[in-house]
């Protein structure tokens, strides 16, 4: 069953990448997904069950900053998305993955700036991808990446 969950995130985040790329919006109906299969894997889950509900509130704490502030720094379709994946993942495996979220987007808009138009650079990110990329990326290399930036403290 944990393996089905696994694969159905994973599909939805693809999807909900691909929208947030197209549109710039998350839609609801992705989000509650995720969050549909953080509550069933954290059901069934025989242990961990108290990091996911702490990865939970971390996720609720920044939808709450996000809803909070004047600045939009981030959609509230990222932060719906956290709070999902913090239900499944755990709050250790979610802040990796934001970790490896603002790397790739690092990564990415560093590489737009140098090598293409380096004054016609988009004014907002659409983190939802990245997120997305940080996401699969904790669930395939879950012990690995966990184990990797526990080297690097």
């Amino acid at each position: 069953m944990l393996e089905f969950l696994k694969i159905a995130l994973m599909i939805n985040l693809i999807l909900l990448s691909i929208c947030d790329k197209k549109t710039g919006i998350i839609p609801p109906k992705y989000t509650s997904m995720i969050m549909i299969i953080g509550i069933i894997s954290t059901a069934i889950k025989e242990d961990g069950r108290t990091e996911n509900i702490i990865g939970c509130i971390i996720g609720l704490i920044i939808c709450a900053i996000v809803f909070m502030t004047d600045e939009k720094f981030f959609g509230g379709g990222d932060a719906k998305l956290l709070v999902g994946a913090g239900l499944y993942l755990g709050w250790d495996r979610l802040l990796i993955s934001i970790l490896l979220a603002c790397y790739s987007a690092l990564i990415v808009y560093g590489c737009k700036f140098i090598f293409f138009n380096k004054h016609n650079l988009e004014r907002t990110i659409r983190f939802g991808p990245y997120l997305s990329l940080g996401i699969i990326a904790t669930i395939i290399y879950e012990k690995d990446i966990v184990h990797w930036f526990l080297f690097l403290l």
